[in-house]
């Protein structure tokens, strides 16, 4: 059969014929019966030439729920290739877009700008990236595509790339008095055209309603065409007729457009300009000393300018009416330019005077300005913006090695991110509110970042802290984001998307409630859901169901028919109750396949485990209902004296559960010290009953008169996997991790392996090579999970093992010695270790600060070096906070009166209010005193009673009023107590610092006191 549609490219029409032709393969990829190809069910085209292909997907001969889709070019110019394409998968739906498309025929030898004939497939296969040249490793559609007559033509920044050569044609109008002098003889010419040989275009003019146009020749009336003699008026982007000496062309709008001219067949068409806008302060290349403060930002803060050497301009600021502003240089109050003496107000567009220490210049009008200033003629100009508006990742000009996975697509695939060599971006990602994500390297996950401790939702436009194998990242609300990452700094920031494309990507379709499975299971007439339960992101699973033989079932959204799912396809006959039979898909046990529309039938009537994992390529798996224990228990000569009622018997650890960062269902582990010669063996209670010596797999031990044995004493790893049937004993390996590895996350790394202790105590013993979170792991070679998944830790003196979440991970220094005794479950950490080098300043971070939890802009309490910092801050709403130091993050439990002792995990809580802190980490402790009092103290009245300065709530300053004179020493004081005071600098106050803050220049001046922010303001009344 074929299939035919046609792409309009801007500027010409170019004809894309698919036809689809049954084809049989002669090389046969994978075994037929056990996998499916992908199936092509129909095409579609955008004006741009992207191809989106609508397809059945295939099902491969893997045991695992992945099979990744793209799509394929199988021949070029009659040459069979094998060349996967750059694909989006959305649902069932595949694109290509045309600059991915071009750029693939060029490195299969085809020139730019030439025409093409190539044929297209759906690959499938189990790997994301398979090689071209590996053909067992993919199945394509047995249909193909034929694809002829398609222009390859790459991108590049200019629409109008290929007319190089200055055409003999210009445009006359209104614009340039018709090309006839103006009042002082001035002629302004014609404007340029540009030909690629056959067309000509006058690119990117600026024109006014109601402007006349014609096109001439060489300048001359000799040959001009204006309308056609039937022609009155154009359309935006569709040719009109010419004739030789027409009517005037009338400008519809105002607008930027592109002229192309056809002279040989007297056509034109106006389009709105492809070309990107000049941007008018390209000129402006050096960062200027002047710079804009005022009310917007409680005159707390410089908006920069840049200048062109005289000039220097602000663009694209917002003010409200109202908003009041002063120009300064240096950020310094020493030379500010206000209104000048009789200049009250200004007109847009218009210089106005300025002058040195000027009244505050404020703006008339909401809007969006670019502010001017020339210092050296004391003028200024405010302007609505003009400043352009250019792609915001235009210097994101590489692939970056980051990207993001999550259960957007079930944890199966990598969405990738460009990077500008600092930041990496992914752009116009469509999400639902509730999807997770990571970012991870090379996609992998050796190297991944989530939410760092203590951080658990994020807010839109603020960085918050990432941290490798991190929380997931939760997306708030539906919506199109750009999700930008700073892995050297670890931080994170989701903005709503600003990139280009953003305004092609719909933000998807609210995902369902609840999914359910709905059929004739239990006798049901297709009346009856029963809903599966959602396990991870957008798994859902039901267990032990109980499916009779001769029943068929499917899966559905919400308790509706508006999206379900079952079999790919009809591969067995069942007989129909009513008589005769129907087609149905019979599952394979174990192995997932790929969701379509056909009822699920299962061989054997038995209880199963359904999974089903909706994601852009839906899955179902279906396995038998294993009945697994909710403990396992050793006991043996050492362990328990073979008494079950002995508190030495082993009761083994489960490995963490959690799909799918750590698929272990069903398996537990322990360490001991064992002795040769001495028996043990396994059972799910503490009873005679069901107790075992093995699995179906069994190594590293023997067993001998019904009893386990190892063949050496030691140290041993006993990891069961009851699930799949092992039982598992090797020499025990543990590792440190983290921050006492030099903050290396890598696994089983020799540096950090534990020994056997030399003093013939049967501990495990290790000096650590550096300081900070105690966090140990141990390995094991039959592991399905990762470390953290088998993760203790030390607390109170005991081996306390990770269960599920995060610990309260100890904090330690270097040099100290941790020991282990596995056997009695305690451990310790010996000797006082290398002493703590203490930075001067200490972040702390919270929901109560704008930005909430930031780890590089949060508030700073300042010290010595000493271990001991202090500081006033405001905390409002219902805070939340820890405390950040040299990149740690510092958690603790409340105490009495504001006290609080630190080296916990959990955020720290408080009223709302203003505080003075002491921190102390050398003594792990930390109190808060409330602030009702704040005074500005100083030699402007002899140190007498001072100025109390006024809260405002919203903006979170003190303000007041203080006449200074030259020199002028002040402080500022809390609570009417010198105990509680700061002084140090304007821009850097500190409750630290010796001494007062010297006020160089006198004046009567308005005092702005932001603690957030470490700044006492002062500006000229």
């Amino acid at each position: 059969m074929k299939k035919v549609f046609s792409i309009i490219a801007a500027a010409m029409a170019l004809l894309l014929g698919l036809s689809s032709c049954m084809k049989e393969e002669t090389r046969i990829v994978f075994d037929p019966s056990a996998s499916t190809a992908p199936v092509i069910e129909s095409y579609e085209a955008t004006s741009d030439g992207d191809v989106l292909v609508t397809f059945t997907p295939g099902k491969m001969n893997i045991n695992g729920p992945i099979t990744y889709h793209m799509l394929a070019i199988t021949s070029v110019n009659g040459e069979k290739v094998s060349k996967k394409l750059n694909t989006s998968i959305s649902g069932n739906v595949a694109k290509v877009t045309a600059t991915n498309l071009s750029r693939a025929l060029v490195e299969l030898k085809c020139e730019d700008g030439s025409k093409a004939d190539f044929t297209l497939v759906v690959r499938a296969a189990p790997l994301k990236s398979p090689e071209d040249d590996q053909p067992d490793s993919f199945i394509d559609s047995k249909e193909e595509a034929e694809v002829t007559d398609y222009a390859v033509v790459l991108p590049s920044g200019d629409p109008y790339a290929r007319y190089v050569d200055l055409s003999e044609w210009g445009l006359v109008g209104s614009i340039n008095n018709w090309g006839n002098p103006d009042a002082e003889g001035t002629v302004t010419p014609d404007i340029e055209m540009w030909t690629n040989g056959s067309l000509h275009v006058a690119k990117g003019v600026k024109l006014s309603k109601g402007d006349e146009i014609k096109f001439r020749k060489n300048s001359s009336w000799d040959l001009n065409l204006g309308y056609g003699e039937d022609v009155t008026a154009y359309e935006l982007g569709e040719e009109f007729d010419l004739t030789e000496g027409g009517a005037n062309i009338v400008v519809a709008e105002d607008g930027v457009y592109d002229l192309i001219l056809d002279p040989v067949s007297k056509k034109a068409t106006i389009i709105t300009s492809l070309m990107p806008a000049e941007d008018p302060y390209a000129a402006y290349t050096e960062d200027s000393p002047w710079s804009l403060i005022g009310s917007f930002n409680g005159w707390g803060g410089d908006v920069a300018m840049v200048t062109n050497g005289t000039l220097h301009v602000a663009k694209n600021i917002h003010f409200d009416a109202g908003t009041e502003f002063k120009f300064r240089k240096d950020g310094d109050w020493a030379e500010n330019f206000g209104f000048a003496a009789g200049v009250s107000e200004y007109t847009l567009d218009e210089e106005f005077a300025v002058e040195q220490g000027g009244p505050n210049i404020v703006i008339a009008e909401s809007g969006d300005y670019d502010i001017f200033l020339d210092p050296e003629n004391a003028t200024a100009r405010i302007i609505l913006t003009q400043a352009v508006a250019v792609d915001p990742y235009a210097a994101y000009t590489e692939v970056s090695t980051w990207s993001v996975i999550g259960s957007f697509n079930g944890w199966g695939g990598d969405v990738e991110m460009v990077t500008n060599g600092t930041l990496h971006v992914a752009k116009a990602f469509a999400a639902n509110k509730g999807c997770e994500f990571k970012f991870r390297k090379d996609a992998d996950w050796t190297v991944n970042f989530g939410y760092a401790a203590g951080v658990s939702e994020y807010t839109l436009d603020e960085e918050f802290a990432v941290e490798q194998n991190g929380g997931n990242i939760i997306i708030l609300e539906d919506g199109v984001y750009d999700l930008i990452l700073d892995p050297d700094n670890a931080t994170a920031k989701i903005i709503k998307s600003i990139a280009p494309e953003a305004g092609d990507t719909p933000a998807p379709e609210p995902k369902p409630e609840v999914w359910s499975l709905i059929g004739t299971v239990g006798g049901a007439n297709w009346d009856k859901d029963i809903d599966l339960t959602n396990t991870n992101g957008d798994i859902w699973e039901i267990k032990n169901v109980a499916i009779g033989s001769g029943e068929v079932f499917k899966i559905r959204a919400d308790h509706d028919w508006a999206k379900s799912y079952g079999g790919p396809e009809a591969n067995f006959e069942m007989p129909k109750a009513e008589g005769g039979t129907e087609g149905v898909f019979k599952a394979e046990l174990g192995t997932a396949f790929n969701a379509g529309s056909v009822n699920i039938y299962i061989a054997e009537a038995g209880a199963y485990n359904i999974i089903f994992t909706y994601g852009d390529a839906p899955t179902i798996l279906i396995e038998e209902y294993k009945e697994f224990p909710d403990h396992l228990y050793m006991i043996g000569d050492q362990f328990g004296s073979w008494t079950w009622t002995s508190d030495d018997v082993v009761e083994l650890t489960p490995v963490i559960h959690n799909p799918p960062y750590s698929d272990a269902e069903a398996q537990w582990w322990t360490i001991r010290y064992f002795e040769a010669g001495k028996g043990f063996k396994f059972c799910a209670k503490r009873a005679w009953d069901g107790d075992f010596t093995g699995l179906e797999t069994n190594d590293g031990y023997t067993v001998d008169s019904g009893n386990c044995f190892v063949a050496e004493s030691g140290f041993y790893m006993v990891h069961i996997d009851y699930k799949n049937g092992k039982l598992h004993i090797e020499p025990a390996r543990v590792f440190l991790i983290g921050d006492t590895m030099g903050g290396a996350w890598d696994e089983n790394l020799e540096a950090g392996a534990f020994s056997l202790n030399t003093d013939g105590s049967k501990t495990l013993v290790k000096e650590l090579p550096g300081a900070g979170q105690l966090r140990m792991y141990a390995a094991s070679s039959i592991a399905t999970s990762p470390w953290w998944s088998r993760e203790f830790t030390i607390l109170d003196g005991k081996i306390q093992h990770r269960l599920s979440g995060e610990l309260d991970w100890p904090t330690v220094r270097k040099a100290q010695k941790v020991v282990l005794d596995f056997n009695a479950g305690t451990g310790s950490v010996e000797g006082e270790g290398e002493a703590p080098q203490y930075k001067t300043e200490i972040m702390v971070a919270g929901n109560c600060f704008d930005p909430a939890w930031s780890d590089s802009a949060s508030p700073k309490l300042l010290g010595k070096g000493d271990g001991e910092f202090k500081g006033a801050l405001v905390m409002d709403g219902t805070p939340e906070f820890k405390f950040i130091h040299d990149g740690s993050w510092i958690g603790g439990t409340a105490g009495e009166a504001g006290s609080y002792t630190l080296g916990a995990n959990d955020n720290m809580t408080i009223a709302a209010g203003t505080y003075f802190w002491t921190v102390n980490l050398a003594q792990n402790t930390a109190s808060a005193t409330q602030i009702t009092k704040v005074e500005l103290m100083g030699s402007f009245d002899s140190w007498g009673s001072g100025i109390e300065l006024t809260f405002d709530s919203a903006s979170k300053i003190y303000t007041g009023e203080v006449t200074l004179s030259d020199g002028a020493e002040i402080k500022v004081r809390f609570n009417g107590d010198w105990g509680y005071a700061m002084a140090g600098t304007l821009d850097r106050l500190s409750a630290v610092a010796d001494g007062n803050i010297a006020v160089a220049t006198g004046g009567s001046y308005k005092i702005s006191l932001d603690l957030n922010k470490g700044t006492l303001t002062l500006t000229n009344k």
